[in-house]
């Protein structure tokens, strides 16, 4: 009966979430979402072979629903595996509840668990919500109602499946003394603080290599130039850009990031934007002209005196 009443209230994750994917990735995703599974797993395929944990797990989800390929467990478990073993909580996730519900492996709480708390200590919302089910209603070896407790508020915290969470968080306490509520407490504030200290220093790092690896491609630069012919209203407006890695070129003239004095009575104010190599461009002297200019891309937009028009750039 314990066992029913869990599969019941454990579900899988949906394949959206806020993770920053690859532009591969999301062509998978898209389809998805248009139901064109057949091209999801194509894409996903290529990708899982070449070791993207992320198309490996949402691969391994599709073999699960049976959803462009016929319905494998084991094949999913497969593709779980791979990239849960590179440490993606979704598919640490995914694999705990195989290995809890006998999908594709043999039935194994021991490792259902291991795999539940690997995602839960990377702060992933269902899968604490998971360890506090299990903590509370399995009564083999790992019933605990403070680590219950503590679990569930945590998953509660994040707002993931925030009603289920409260509601079996507010089942376990009436099992408990006060004594143990203020420990599970305890142990949640402990463990929150010690997950939020993880993902700073992750981001941290994340943040490091990210800014050391865009230092190395600009110290490598080589000068993007393009020439964009607006049509506004009839008049067409032509302008040249060029960007060095370091500063940008208007009409031959340099601009910095930041505000600038160019001429008599113009000035410019530059904005990078998210993105490689985006920027956001002010002019003003003679009238007010913005631009939007992508280099990588070669794209341009500009917004003069209210009418907007999008270049035509080479």
């Amino acid at each position: 009966m314990k066992k029913l009443l869990l599969t019941f209230l454990i579900i899988l994750f949906s394949l959206a979430s806020n993770v920053v994917w690859s532009a591969d990735y999301n062509k998978g995703l898209d389809a998805y979402k248009s139901g064109d599974y057949a091209t999801a797993v194509s894409e996903w395929t290529t990708l899982a072979i070449q070791g993207d944990s992320y198309a490996q797990n949402s691969l391994g989800k599709l073999y699960n629903a049976g959803l462009g390929v016929p319905q494998d467990d084991k094949t999913a478990v497969k593709w779980y595996k791979l990239s849960a073993e590179q440490g993606n909580a979704y598919a640490q996730s995914n694999l705990g509840e195989a290995y809890l519900r006998a999908k594709g492996v043999p039935e194994d709480i021991e490792t259902s668990f291991k795999w539940f708390t690997l995602a839960a200590e990377q702060d992933y919302g269902y899968a604490q919500y998971a360890l506090g089910v299990i903590h509370y209603y399995w009564v083999y070896k790992m019933k605990n109602n403070i680590l219950a407790y503590m679990w569930l508020s945590i998953s509660a915290s994040h707002g993931y499946g925030y009603e289920d969470s409260v509601t079996l968080r507010d089942k376990v306490a009436n099992e408990m003394t006060s004594a143990e509520i203020s420990e599970a407490k305890k142990k949640r504030d402990a463990k929150t603080a010690e997950l939020q200290k993880k993902a700073a220093e992750e981001k941290r790092i994340a943040n490091a290599k990210k800014n050391a690896k865009e230092s190395e491609r600009l110290k490598n630069f080589k000068t993007v130039n393009m020439n964009c012919i607006y049509s506004l209203n009839g008049r067409n407006l032509s302008y040249s850009w060029a960007y060095d890695g370091k500063k940008l070129y208007w009409e031959g003239i340099p601009i910095n990031i930041g505000k600038n004095n160019i001429d008599q009575g113009m000035t410019t104010n530059v904005r990078k934007l998210p993105g490689k190599d985006k920027f956001n461009i002010k002019i003003s002297g003679m009238g007010l002209m913005e631009f939007k200019n992508d280099f990588y891309n070669k794209d341009s937009e500009i917004d003069y005196a209210g009418m907007k028009a999008f270049g035509s750039c080479y």
